[in-house]
């Protein structure tokens, strides 16, 4: 308020002609208020500009009261608004500004003092905040709030704070209020949607980090972070556009890059998505899991042995993790050397002996070199664990037919078609088992099934 009164005085260039005696009543009055303004002393810390003038220019305008109807109108008091009044007050100010230390010291430094005791509560919690004492650097931003309460950065920055002890209502709450000083601080607005974000309130997320991309087409982060919103829903058709443009935007930033591999290989397009994947690498990506991915998409173009070079480098940053052996062993498999990929299965399965898949691959594995009683061991496990896949009958199925027991491959194959009935390379195999039994009806029976469901017979 202090500032706001000084520019009252100030703001606007009225004529005002005075003679000679005008001006001695102005001097007069002005040197009374400063005397008046210095007899308060400590009463103008505690209190607003406004008051303190109203105790000293109000009494001594009355004092001078037939004085200023004679030199001004008879009309100068008419009301408080009056702008006679209002000029005199103008010039009385002018002079106070040049003659009156006091007033100085007691509107403009004030002010300037208020200020400055701000950047430093907020030059102290910036210091708290980087040393992780949230709780002190929210301290000191209330400070600075408290005593320049219309700052949005330090309600912001205080916002920040509360995220990180993930106090994200309290962190939303500062946020809304650093907008509603600002309306297009856009940073405000991210925040809020990556607070929101963390509480799984996606819609409103969403909505925040749509007005901060509105206020700024260019803001690289709250592109990313409205394909983070979409990607958390599993919306990755939505998420990877988003994804893009901040890719498109900062094209060196590997998170991004990361980000948009992320979302195609979660759309199976990974050729597309290696592409991303091998750019956030050359841009250094800090985080080996890229490799996983890396390596999957080299396994389904069938480039194996880069498939196992990037799973190697993967189990070398997580060598606890039972998942790079595991996509290790399926690139050993695929390239058809299955004593590397039992061995990578196996320790694997050390890691985790819960995932069936596993015990599946190991099935396939041993199935492939002839143990069929660890295949069949392996496969039963698997089942056992998780009896609604449908590959798992169809491995177990194969391993029969493998030894012979086309009966028992029948009878797993029919449970694996009711999971799925529309599979016609099921019916083929049928097929082919019922004429190893010489049961030509039934074999006829599942051909004309398979061939209803478009296999083709070659």
């Amino acid at each position: 308020m202090a500032s706001r009164i000084f520019l009252l005085f100030f703001a606007f260039n009225v004529v005002f002609l005075q003679d000679g005696v005008s001006q001695k009543l102005i001097k007069k009055m002005a040197a009374e208020v400063c005397d008046c303004l210095n007899g308060l002393g400590e009463f103008l810390n505690d209190q607003e500009a406004s008051v303190i003038l109203g105790k000293c220019f109000g009494p001594i305008a009355t004092k001078y009261e037939k004085e200023i109807k004679k030199e001004f109108g008879d009309d100068v008091f008419e009301s408080p608004d009056n702008k006679k009044l209002y000029n005199l007050g103008v010039e009385v100010g002018k002079v106070l500004a040049t003659d009156c230390p006091e007033y100085l010291d007691m509107f403009i430094n004030k002010e300037k003092k208020t200020s400055t005791k701000a950047e430093e509560y907020h030059t102290k919690a910036e210091e708290f905040y980087i040393n992780g004492d949230y709780d002190a650097a929210i301290t000191n931003y209330s400070l600075a709030i408290a005593n320049d309460p219309a700052n949005h950065e330090y309600f912001n920055d205080r916002g920040v704070a509360h995220y990180a002890k993930e106090d994200y209502y309290a962190a939303i709450s500062d946020f809304l209020s650093a907008v509603r000083h600002s309306p297009d601080y856009k940073t405000a607005y991210y925040n809020m949607a990556y607070a929101k974000y963390q509480l799984n309130d996606v819609k409103n997320a969403l909505g925040d980090v749509q007005k901060a991309i509105a206020i700024d087409s260019a803001y690289c982060d709250a592109h990313n972070l409205m394909g983070l919103i979409y990607n958390s829903d599993g919306d990755y058709e939505n998420a990877f556009p988003p994804f893009k443009k901040a890719a498109d935007c900062d094209p060196e930033n590997p998170t991004y890059l990361f980000n948009s591999g992320y979302a195609l290989y979660k759309m199976s397009e990974y050729e597309e998505a290696l592409g991303y994947f091998l750019d956030a690498e050359e841009k250094n990506y800090d985080d080996a899991e890229i490799y996983s991915y890396m390596g999957n998409c080299y396994d389904m173009a069938d480039e194996f042995e880069k498939a196992v070079e990037c799973h190697t480098k993967f189990i070398a940053a997580y060598a606890d993790d039972y998942l790079g052996y595991y996509n290790r062993g399926l690139a050993y498999y695929n390239s058809e050397k299955y004593q590397e990929a039992i061995r990578d299965l196996n320790l694997s399965l050390e890691k985790d002996s819960t995932d069936s898949d596993i015990y599946y691959k190991l099935g396939q594995c041993n199935d492939k070199i002839g143990n069929s009683t660890q295949a069949f061991a392996y496969l039963n496990k698997a089942i056992s664990l998780n009896s609604d896949n449908a590959s798992y009958y169809d491995a177990r199925a194969k391993a029969y037919s493998n030894t012979g027991q086309y009966e028992q491959a029948i009878e797993d194959s029919r449970i694996s078609l009711g999971l799925y009935p529309d599979d016609c390379k099921i019916y083929m195999l049928i097929s082919e088992w019922y004429g190893k039994l010489s049961n030509t009806e039934r074999a006829d029976e599942a051909m004309k099934k398979a061939l209803d469901l478009g296999c083709k017979n070659d």
